[in-house]
């Protein structure tokens, strides 16, 4: 059965219960791939290069053409991110490789004590107390988009490109205040070019080919990076003549080594901006995008969040209280980050010989923790490819296994912005679902998810929005989005 033909299968025509929606995914291949078809599969998409055993099994292992583990299991994830994490306490090289011109040394790439010092620098603004106060502006950047919907001359919107726009609009408003938009219009004007370009990269990577090497998309990458980094080098610039305030940036400058006593070159600065600008907000547009494609599928669903928005909240704004009163909407969140999470992968290095789960795992092999198919896994999972937020319910989560739901990460490298996406991501949804109803745009369509650093519609997601009569907005009429 082709990738095609499954997810046509699985994705129900027409409205659905979420009891008996099975959303689009990825078809893995049978049986282990062997190493050409291993490196086609990873240009193709990295996602189909992870064999169907991962779905069932703990722990795999393969030799050529780079020696890669997977860990499937929770109880396998957990020996590399917590039990045995010295023993995987490493990045691997291709993670330098396919994001070192980018990132640098910045907090995602950095190791040992100079990531240490760096996480402690930047995890103060990421107090869930303090990430409340900027629930308004999370709800002015998503009115912000309500109004391009309305306001759209030809009635049609690209719905997740608009996620992406309004999450960096938060971000640039809240812990970096002096952002600028050209980060993301560069992002999404070279996206489709680059999309192309990394999974090329990713397969070098593996083969251990140095950067110098011809590769196609080299040149593509390599300016796409370089023109973020100068972006951001201006935003130093613009940020060196106003007054210090308390953000990210502010913090970042004064921080000092507690080791040397220095602080961060410029270099390190511009590294960690764009380690938040571009991870602090990606990953919560792909999450919101694949949240509207699994509601505009199920409009029972949507009537009930929107009858929960209207209880908790009322005609007023969204405060800081009412977060904690939402049930539905983040149990509808995490199952979707479940079946798509935003990050479909992490990986590992063994710095020495070990064991997990009974596997032999040679120093200098490459672990994978394949996310995307843990969080799908049949042994962990019942009916793993249904969509059900009451698996989220606060009793049936309370009973999960350690590392069995990973869209933040584990460990001590868990994601320190986790309370923040995740109150982003509630009231940003509450906003949108409170003013309008979403349609698929056309009933047999089906995005694929794809890996490109984040999971990704291909295809993008054509969405028909509607106006509710006497929104909170008290817009009304109907646009098409794409």
């Amino acid at each position: 059965m082709t990738e095609l033909a499954a997810r046509a299968r699985d994705t129900r025509k027409g409205p659905a219960r979420s009891t008996d929606f099975y959303p689009s995914r990825v078809l893995p291949p049978s049986r282990t791939p062997g190493a050409l078809e291993f490196l086609r599969l990873i240009i193709k998409d990295p996602l189909l290069s992870v064999p169907a055993e991962a779905y069932e099994k703990d722990v795999l292992y393969r030799r050529w053409p780079a020696r890669l583990a997977y860990a499937c299991s929770p109880e396998a994830v957990r020996g590399v991110l917590v039990e045995q994490r010295k023993q995987f306490d490493r990045k691997p090289d291709i993670q330098r490789y396919l994001l070192g011109r980018l990132l640098g040394n910045g907090i995602l790439l950095a190791e040992g004590a100079d990531w240490k010092w760096q996480r402690q620098t930047t995890n103060p603004l990421f107090r869930q107390a303090d990430v409340l106060n900027y629930v308004p502006v999370m709800e002015q950047a998503a009115r912000h988009t309500l109004a391009q919907w309305r306001n759209d001359p030809d009635g049609v919107v690209p719905a997740a490109g608009d996620m992406v726009r309004t999450t960096y609009e938060v971000i640039a408003r809240t812990v970096l205040i002096s952002g600028s938009e050209d980060v993301t219009r560069t992002t999404e004007e070279s996206s489709p070019a680059y999309s192309r370009a990394f999974p090329w990269a990713l397969a070098y990577g593996l083969l251990r080919i140095p950067q110098y090497v011809p590769r196609p998309g080299r040149k593509t990458m390599n300016q796409r990076d370089a023109r973020l980094r100068a972006i951001v080098a201006k935003m130093l610039e613009r940020s060196e003549a106003s007054d210090p305030t308390d953000d990210l940036l502010t913090r970042l400058r004064q921080a000092r080594h507690p080791e040397t006593g220095r602080g961060m070159s410029r270099d390190q600065l511009i590294d960690n901006i764009l380690t938040f600008l571009l991870a602090g907000h990606h990953t919560t547009a792909m999450a919101l995008t694949w949240t509207l494609y699994v509601l505009a599928s199920l409009p029972e669903l949507q009537e009930e969040l929107y009858a929960e928005v209207a209880a908790v909240v009322g005609p007023g704004p969204i405060t800081r209280q009412d977060i904690d009163r939402f049930s539905l909407i983040p149990k509808v969140i995490k199952e979707t980050m479940r079946l798509f999470p935003p990050v479909p992968g992490l990986s590992r290095l063994a710095l020495e010989d070990a064991e997990l789960v009974g596997q032999r795992i040679p120093a200098g092999t490459i672990v994978n923790i394949p996310i995307y198919s843990l969080h799908r896994h049949h042994g962990v999972w019942d009916d793993a490819h249904r969509f059900d937020p009451e698996r989220f319910a606060p009793e049936r989560e309370r009973g999960f296994k350690s590392c069995q739901f990973l869209p933040f990460g584990a460990g001590p490298r868990i994601c320190s912005g986790m309370a923040f996406a995740m109150v982003e991501a509630t009231v940003i949804l509450a906003t949108l679902i409170r003013d309008v109803r979403f349609e698929l745009a056309s009933r047999d369509f089906v995005p694929t998810p794809i890996s490109r650093v984040v999971l990704v519609p291909k295809e993008g997601l054509p969405l028909r929005v509607v106006f509710r009569p006497g929104g909170a907005s008290r817009a009304k009429g109907q646009h098409k989005a794409s």
